[in-house]
């Protein structure tokens, strides 16, 4: 199957902003340029992309720290940065430039904005909020200690100066999403999440940096030497404890994948509606079928199905005039 969810397209530019920059190194040449493409696609597939905006501040930031920049020169490099990832924006999403097509656009992220403010409702799960999906996001993520220490990890690299560049620059993109989903999201998938805490958690490999006789070396803990040692093998105790239970729960999905067909409620639907009803019906004949977006239809020759994103309403019903119509009960019951 060569089709990517957006979601995985998200988290493939993500990582490549990342990469460049880690490989740019402050020297803004080609590999800076190389991340405002990314930045741009990440955005042309999702607009969570924007959140690379603390990333550059801080990169600008340091380019200047560190004498690379001028001031003057950081604007500039940034000013570009911005035009060539909108280029890039442009050139992946070439119908924004057609008026009527580019209101359509922008109407879809006015949409998508409102739904994770304001949430949207769904009898299985009901509005999905922080709250109430931290077992889903625990089992995805980690415990609330696993999670506080892929934080601290690079925090504390940061302050000792181990892999400090790419920490920074991995922990600020983190940051920016986990504010921007706690505060100012309602509706919670657990994916959402991917694209900024699997950076975050391959900066535990920061902690190799720390071995224990690289901590008796430094000599500026409070603990005595034996407490450090152990901190440090209790900490990675836990990560191997953490992923032994990644293991658990991935193995849970793939089996859950590959039943997934066989176990489907659509498609069981669709099988009992199809042996009760849609078989009786001449295969000759040519239908119009309308289906809301999660009920499942197997083509047919002669069977022409509609599937609309949006809720139907009665002018377009009318204006279709479909032979049959399947819908949601939760959509006909709430909406």
């Amino acid at each position: 199957n060569l089709w990517w969810h957006p979601d995985g397209l998200l988290l493939l530019f993500c990582v490549l902003a990342l990469f460049f920059l880690d490989r740019d190194q402050l020297r803004f040449k080609k590999n800076f340029f190389f991340a405002a493409m990314a930045t741009g696609l990440a955005i042309a597939t999702k607009l969570i992309g924007v959140l690379f905006f603390l990333t550059i501040l801080v990169y600008l930031y340091l380019g200047i720290q560190k004498k690379s920049l001028s001031i003057r020169k950081s604007l500039l490099y940034g000013t570009l940065f911005i035009l060539v990832m909108i280029a890039t924006y442009l050139i992946s999403n070439p119908v924004f430039l057609l008026p009527i097509e580019r209101a359509e656009v922008i109407a879809a992220y006015k949409s998508g904005f409102s739904q994770l403010s304001s949430g949207f409702y769904e009898k299985s799960s009901g509005i999905i909020k922080w709250a109430g999906s931290w077992s889903s996001l625990k089992s995805s993520y980690g415990s609330l200690l696993f999670i506080v220490l892929t934080l601290a990890v690079p925090i504390f690299s940061i302050y000792k100066n181990k892999n400090r560049f790419v920490n920074l620059i991995v922990l600020c993109w983190a940051i920016a999403n986990y504010v921007y989903f706690m505060f100012f999201v309602s509706v919670m998938k657990e994916y959402y999440l991917l694209p900024s805490s699997l950076p975050l958690v391959s900066c535990l490999g920061s902690l190799l940096g720390f071995f224990p006789d690289d901590l008796k070396k430094e000599g500026k803990f409070i603990l005595s030497t034996k407490r450090q040692a152990l901190v440090f093998w209790t900490v990675i105790l836990l990560i191997v404890l953490q992923y032994i239970y990644f293991i658990n729960t991935d193995l849970k999905k793939v089996v859950f994948s590959i039943q997934k067909e066989e176990k489907s409620k659509s498609i069981l639907f669709f099988e009992n509606l199809n042996k009760t009803y849609l078989s009786r019906i001449p295969e000759n004949r040519d239908i119009l079928i309308y289906r809301d977006w999660r009920v499942y239809v197997r083509e047919q020759p002669n069977w022409t199905i509609e599937m609309d994103w949006d809720l139907a309403d009665y002018e377009y019903v009318q204006t279709l005039e479909p032979d049959i119509l399947l819908l949601e009960w939760e959509n006909i019951h709430y909406f």
